[in-house]
């Protein structure tokens, strides 16, 4: 990228050595740079919160018995019977009067690497015809977190994560470090699926213009958001964090601070908004977000970057043809 320093390629290769940071997705980007005694009136009680009956009480309960004739039209035996054994840990976590966030967030990883082990042969076409994979995305599999779909513009098989299941469950514990998790998860993505063991989808914070690529929406404010979100996270709930024997919550943060931040140092060379949005949002991340010193100088060379208008950077691309980086 010519518009960037070696301060650029120190951030990328630094990016999975970053200290994961958060959010609480019930304050606004404004609240979110409260003064330091705020900051330590908002930890009080972290840790705790009052059982709502009525939440708890909305929750839904996951369905017991998985349909053995809906599971075989697409799986394996060895597959159902994993299959069977996630949705009784599901109930029993779901029915447990007293779960803790840990529970929640390891029945998350374990959903995650079910639907790897359900779609390991996704990879040979010959077993996914077009009518199979027709049928399992109208298929109602009854897999608490997880719904059939398809990605590669429906020609493979896919599980979206449906997080509201996720949240349902994360209603019964005591604390909110599970609930904010999934509401920050909500607030990234699009259309979350889960792939390959991991979490996958478009982010909030991108327009697509086709199935494969569009424009970054840098300058509407997204990447401030969620970048204050995932700060805040840490803050209040950092001794989930440290005392949990999981690091799967970690990590995904990780992941998502990581691509929010190289979409500004990269994907943003083709933005939707107009410059001048770009730079005051830019300005705003380096006052107000918390970053290391690599990072902030890279972002200060981005902002002299959109400042010269590079002619390696294209902005105002929500006209299509406006732009040349934003269609296939």
């Amino acid at each position: 990228m010519k518009v960037f320093s070696a301060a650029f390629l120190s951030i990328v290769g630094l990016m999975p050595l970053l200290s994961a940071v958060s959010a609480d997705t019930n304050l606004t980007a404004t609240a979110a740079v409260t003064s330091n005694s705020q900051s330590q009136n908002a930890l009080q009680g972290q840790n705790s919160r009052p059982q709502n009956p009525l939440v708890v009480a909305q929750a839904e309960q996951p369905p017991e018995d998985l349909s053995q004739v809906t599971l075989n039209a697409f799986f394996l035996p060895w597959q159902v019977e994993h299959a069977n054994f996630y949705q009784s840990n599901a109930i029993s976590i779901h029915n447990n009067p007293t779960p803790d966030d840990g529970d929640v967030e390891s029945l998350y990883r374990q959903a995650l690497q079910l639907a790897e082990e359900l779609l390991i042969d996704s990879q040979y076409q010959d077993s996914w015809t077009d009518e199979k994979l027709q049928q399992f995305r109208e298929s109602d599999l009854d897999i608490w977190g997880l719904d059939p779909s398809c990605i590669a513009e429906c020609t493979s098989p896919a599980f979206v994560a449906n997080v509201e299941d996720f949240l349902a469950i994360a209603a019964r514990t005591e604390t909110n470090a599970d609930d904010d998790f999934f509401k920050l998860v909500q607030a990234y993505y699009d259309y979350p699926y889960a792939l390959e063991g991991q979490l996958w989808g478009w982010p909030t914070f991108f327009q697509r213009t086709w199935d494969y690529g569009g424009y970054s929406l840098l300058g509407e404010g997204k990447h401030l958001e969620l970048l204050l979100q995932i700060d805040q996270y840490q803050q209040q709930h950092e001794q989930y964090i440290l005392q949990s024997y999981l690091t799967t919550f970690t990590q995904q943060l990780q992941v998502m601070r990581h691509a929010i931040l190289r979409d500004i140092l990269v994907s943003a060379n083709c933005s939707g908004p107009e410059q001048s949005a770009i730079v005051a949002e830019l300005t705003q991340i380096l006052d107000q977000v918390q970053l290391n010193s690599t990072e902030r100088t890279a972002l200060q060379q981005r902002i002299e970057a959109f400042q010269g208008a590079s002619s390696d950077i294209q902005v105002n691309c929500q006209e299509l043809g406006t732009c040349t980086c934003e269609g296939g």
